[in-house]
């Protein structure tokens, strides 16, 4: 395989993107103590280069309902968004967002103004506009945080979008986002709207407004935290480790789980420092396990077994949060991405990276819609799942989440594929060659024989089984093994599929073949 440090040299060259992966990594709401004003700040992690126009950051407060009686004791609402309109991440890769509400002063964040590389902005510069000014973050309730790209317009509404401040999203406290119709007076429409990333909490038993419920954090036990801090970034669920939910039955954790540090600060002398007693993690992969008959995180008396059931936290004993700068407190190395990692496992390989980038070209080839922008139908509930009477059609964006970085990773593995050298708005040929040379094309398969679990899976080895197996696909016309339009390595077509199998792709993999991996 080729070297991943090869490839992370190659992306911090790379300059003048329009567009790339870009998520939430840090958010600090309630900082102890009065500092709120000088030291709250919103951190977004991308890659350099990478234009924001059109993205907003906002903070969706989901009201409380303390008695469970289904009203709620304080209501949903907006409660800040900011504009992301102009911004470029800079060398970086971090954009912060801090709070200047109190004055125009960031000398209370340590360490903020020490890397030219750091895009700063204030909340009075990215505010929305709205009938409000911008305010502080507020602390209580539920907190669901959006990284929004594309969202419906309101022309009949002064401000021309509901996604600004002081918007009730969910009058009827269902826990889903309004639809309206932009045309029609007095709709304050929010969906459907793209979510680039997204993560929430419970607080009071509040509304939580993510996409998808692996993007809620699953237990806050008797704190409402005070910040968070990304510490992995996951295609999907890793499953590591384990909870009881609020049936005491035994679940996976969530996505959120396993990628964020969340908690309490120790306090105002030490107000960056997450409090060990008062904080939770990704799971300890290493720590002891339970047999599942008790609940860790709610008995104290429950003791390790050596069980099956992972419930404890890494040590989170020197954890801080890191405005500016990206986080690898406590002896942890945060996410980053790499050139090439579609699926975001720190790792480029053919059968992961390289199949699925090959699958979504070949998906594609009849549809010449900008993947941005490819909208899909989808069918809305209207919150009752047993009654389809109210169920209705709409029109939303395909690509969100996971799937929206997974995109721009192809999208950008050649930044120069599109008109007079731009970026190509789509995965192209380009894309797919240059992912080709980041990773061992060769090495197919762990076993020539078609029943056995290690056929088509890379065992690191080139071996009679690997050529074996490419002879299989392309016998079967599958094009997986769709790899060149060309068997002349000076030509532009050799290593870009071509929707076709031929001599080309079988002198292609011949050559990778003899090559082996280096």
């Amino acid at each position: 395989m080729k070297s991943r440090h090869a490839a992370i040299a190659m992306l911090l060259g790379l300059a003048g993107l329009a567009q790339a992966q870009v998520i939430i990594n840090e958010v600090y709401e309630n900082p102890p103590g009065s500092i709120d004003e000088r030291y709250e700040y919103i951190e977004l992690y991308g890659i350099p280069g990478t234009d924001l126009t059109g993205f907003a950051i906002v903070l969706i407060k989901g009201g409380s309902d303390i008695d469970g009686d289904g009203i709620p004791e304080a209501v949903p609402e907006i409660d800040e968004a900011f504009s992301l309109d102009g911004i470029v991440i800079g060398p970086s890769g971090l954009v912060v967002l801090w709070n200047d509400t109190a004055g125009a002063s960031i000398s209370l964040i340590p360490g903020l103004v020490t890397d030219p590389g750091v895009v700063l902005r204030s909340f009075n510069e990215t505010h929305i506009p709205s009938g409000d000014v911008a305010g502080k973050l507020a602390n209580d309730d539920s907190s669901t945080y959006v990284l929004v790209r594309k969202r419906p317009p309101a022309p009949n509404d002064p401000f021309g979008t509901a996604w600004r401040k002081d918007i009730n999203p969910d009058p009827f406290f269902t826990g889903q986002l309004t639809f309206g119709d932009p045309f029609q007076p007095g709709t304050m429409p929010l969906q459907p709207y793209q979510m680039v990333d997204d993560v929430a909490w419970s607080n009071n038993s509040g509304k939580e407004y993510t996409r998808s419920s692996q993007q809620e954090i699953s237990d806050t036990p008797g704190f409402n935290p005070d910040g968070i801090s990304r510490l992995y970034y996951y295609g999907s669920n890793p499953q590591h480790g384990w909870r009881f939910n609020s049936s005491g039955q035994l679940r996976n954790t969530r996505m959120a789980d396993e990628e964020w540090v969340y908690g309490d600060m120790v306090g105002a002398s030490n107000p960056l420092k997450f409090d060990p007693a008062r904080s939770k993690g990704p799971t300890d992969l290493n720590a002891p396990g339970y047999d599942g008959s008790c609940n860790p995180d709610a008995e104290p008396n429950c003791q390790p077994t050596g069980g099956p059931y992972l419930f404890t936290d890494i040590n989170l004993s020197n954890f801080f949060m890191t405005p500016g700068a990206l986080n690898d407190s406590g002896g942890y190395q945060q996410h980053r991405f790499i050139r090439g990692d579609v699926n975001f496992d720190q790792q480029v390989t053919y059968y992961e990276d390289y199949r699925a980038a090959h699958a979504h070209l070949q998906a594609r080839f009849f549809d010449a819609t900008p993947d941005l922008d490819e909208t899909e139908l989808r069918v809305h509930d209207n919150g009752t799942p047993d009654d389809p009477s109210d169920d209705f059609t709409y029109t939303a964006w395909k690509f969100e989440g996971r799937a929206f970085n997974s995109v721009m990773a192809m999208m950008n593995l050649d930044p120069l594929d599109g008109p007079g050298g731009t970026n190509a708005t789509s995965v192209t040929p380009q894309d797919i060659k240059a992912l080709s040379l980041l990773v061992c094309m060769a090495d197919l398969s762990g076993s020539s024989d078609p029943s056995d679990p290690a056929y088509g899976v890379p065992d690191g080895v080139i071996d009679a089984a690997d050529f074996f197996y490419f002879l299989d696909r392309f016998a079967a016309g599958d094009l997986e093994v769709d790899f060149s339009s060309s068997s002349d390595p000076a030509d532009a077509g050799y290593g870009a599929p071509d929707h076709a199998l031929d001599a080309a792709d079988f002198f292609y993999y011949l050559d990778r073949f003899t090559e082996g991996c280096n």
